[in-house]
């Protein structure tokens, strides 16, 4: 039986003639190289059968710290990326988008979450040095266009049929 093997965006995919195509992640983390507003980037991985990031220990945020550093869209003077919590179910509380799971630990810069304007309700990890962002976890407008980390909770498991 003849079978067609495609690797892209960290995702192996298999398909034999005649049967449909199965997907399976390679990595845990993908950096997509383009950016989108927190809704449209959680579309984007769910698409890929993935998650925005969720980091819930300071490992967790040390490994998608290390996985941004080794992409494209790294910036030494600025770099911003979404991760999957929000407080758009509950105000003042923000829970994982992809478990509903409440938010247990997040690398916070001090005084944050500060619901800017009434208009901060997602969550991006934040390095602007300069300003005093230093990997930290931030409240910000879900409208706002940056780049987004996927999450794949359970590297080579199977991401999709298709």
């Amino acid at each position: 039986m003849a079978r067609i093997v495609l690797l892209m965006l960290g995702v192996l995919c298999a398909l034999a003639l005649g049967q449909q195509m199965r997907c399976f992640a390679t990595t845990r983390y993908y950096v997509p190289h383009f950016t989108a507003n927190w809704y449209r980037a959680a579309e984007y991985c769910f698409s890929l059968g993935m998650r925005l990031a969720i980091v819930q220990t300071p490992q967790e945020h040390a490994a998608v710290v290390e996985v941004i550093k080794r992409s494209d869209i790294y910036n030494n003077d600025s770099t911003i990326a979404w991760l999957g919590a929000s407080e758009l179910a509950v105000e003042g509380t923000y829970y994982w988008h992809a478990t509903g799971a409440r938010l247990q630990y997040a690398n916070w810069r001090p005084g944050q979450p500060d619901n800017y304007k009434g208009n901060e309700h997602c969550l991006a990890l934040m390095n602007i040095p300069g300003q005093g962002w230093n990997w930290h976890a931030n409240d910000g407008p879900c409208g706002n266009a940056h780049y987004f980390v996927c999450d794949n909770a359970d590297a080579d498991r199977n991401v999709g049929v298709f």
